[in-house]
């Protein structure tokens, strides 16, 4: 049977979603109500039952895509706090500072991959007030340094004094680098760019005091049959290709609300614009308060990890913090170890042998004088019932040493009084 309750839920999601992120939309809403109404009310029963006939798979190959997820963002929690360690080390030379550097770079991106395409049903955006001119900087460089082929040269330009964008700063890394790997790839299938390929990256703002993104290319354009079909999911001009960046580009751009433009022209090239919702001023945060002072004393840590090599790394890296460590395997040691006293802060992970993660939250919190807490997981957060904590800090895996300083700070002045 035919369940419109599943249509409600997913309205009431992203209006949730929207409210929470400050660029909930009215016109938006309108729009999801009425596809739930024309949906709930369609005589269409065959396209019903086709929509949900495949449900119990659609679920398996979620739950098999959430673990997957978990299970690969320890190995990449370590690889990424081994190459700060070799980038923070004075002995290791420039050389092998910037192999560290690319190996965090494609680790970062390994992390946004298996967030967008093993776990896409759960993937939430981060907002935050971006300098957008920085992220295409960052961008262009490591192309620059690492992508490029000799016979390709990309220019940048961009335009001073830019109005903050309210966005996710991995998503519009992740959008930049769908739309560049698109216009380097029609470069190289086009003879005449083949021998100089020119790529353009341009940030301004325009009469509108919109920031606008320009990606340009002088491969080979696109007639306007392409044109139309282009950002269709699954439609492709490569044989090797599967037609799904531009489709999640424009997931992207719906996220934050922005439009696309494509300007082409055969025998000339491509224009694709990325062009940002006008900025609110009341709405910007007061950027001289952003920075909040970090911890400037010792902590007593315990680490509440199941696998050795996080227990080891975080011991490390928190012992040259300055902090004093102790580790755990399991909840019921964690236990004994809080009860002993003089633990300040509890590094703990979700998903423990002897017990979850909740249920060793809760028997700490039932302590005379229980530590600060920092839940450390691979885990999506969305998914954990910790709303009854209220914002209890958390740090995703997998992490940078700067995040997890910042996340310790944080830990340190959160209290459970606030959850009430």
């Amino acid at each position: 049977m035919f369940a419109p309750d599943k249509l409600e839920i997913l309205y009431r999601t992203t209006e949730i979603r929207k409210r929470k992120q400050g660029i909930y939309s009215g016109s938006r809403k309108a729009t999801l109500q009425q596809q739930v109404f024309c949906t709930e009310n369609s005589s269409m029963s065959e396209q019903k039952l086709t929509l949900y006939s495949d449900e119990n798979a659609k679920e398996s190959l979620l739950l098999t895509g959430v673990g997957l997820a978990h299970d690969l963002r320890s190995p990449l929690t370590a690889i990424l706090l081994y190459a700060d360690r070799i980038m923070s080390d004075p002995s290791a030379k420039s050389q092998v500072k910037s192999f560290a550097a690319s190996i965090v770079e494609q680790a970062e991106r390994a992390s946004r991959m298996v967030e967008s395409n093993l776990n896409p049903h759960q993937c939430t955006f981060s907002f935050e007030w971006l300098d957008v001119g920085k992220i295409v900087e960052a961008v262009a460089y490591r192309y620059r340094e690492t992508v490029l082929p000799e016979c390709c040269r990309l220019e940048l330009h961009l335009q001073k004094g830019l109005p903050f964008v309210y966005a996710e700063h991995d998503a519009i890394q992740r959008l930049l680098d769908n739309l560049l790997r698109n216009a380097l790839e029609a470069i190289l299938q086009c003879e005449r760019s083949r021998q100089d390929g020119i790529l353009k990256l341009c940030v301004v703002e325009d009469e509108y005091n919109r920031v606008c993104v320009l990606v340009e290319d002088n491969g080979p354009g696109m007639p306007e049959e392409i044109q139309k079909r282009i950002l269709s999911p699954g439609f492709t001009t490569r044989a090797e290709g599967h037609g799904l960046g531009l489709a999640l580009c424009m997931e992207i751009m719906r996220e934050h609300g922005a439009e696309l433009k494509i300007e082409s022209e055969v025998g000339k090239g491509s224009v694709f614009q990325i062009v940002f919702p006008p900025v609110i001023d009341e709405l910007l945060p007061d950027y001289h308060n952003v920075n909040e002072p970090a911890l400037n004393h010792s902590l007593s840590i315990l680490v509440v990890d199941d696998q050795e090599i996080v227990r080891g790394l975080l011991s490390e890296l928190l012992e040259e913090m300055g902090h004093r460590v102790q580790t755990s395997a399991c909840g019921n040691e964690a236990l004994s170890r809080v009860r002993e006293g003089s633990i300040d802060l509890v590094l703990m992970d979700w998903h423990l042998p002897d017990m979850e993660g909740e249920e060793l939250l809760k028997r700490m919190l039932q302590l005379n004088a229980p530590p600060r807490i920092l839940l450390v997981t691979g885990e999506k957060v969305s998914r954990l019932p910790l709303l009854k904590y209220g914002s209890l800090p958390y740090l995703q895996k997998p992490f940078r040493k700067s995040i997890l300083a910042k996340k310790i700070a944080d830990a340190m002045r959160y209290t459970f009084a606030q959850a009430a």
